[in-house]
């Protein structure tokens, strides 16, 4: 399960990503931190699966 959290402040408060891999462990991170991150996972995948087309 991924999903996005934000405290409730009278303030603002960064917005985290969780990600949730089974009950008992959890990834949480800001999603400023979360981006290139996610940017460079996506492009990882998107090369495994041109590799796999390739074969």
């Amino acid at each position: 399960m991924v999903y996005l959290s934000e405290a409730v402040a009278p303030w603002r408060c960064s917005t985290y990503l969780r990600i949730v891999v089974d009950r008992d462990t959890e990834l949480s991170m800001p999603v400023d931190s979360a981006a290139p991150l996610l940017a460079a996972l996506s492009e990882l995948v998107a090369s495994a699966l041109t590799e796999t087309e390739a074969r």
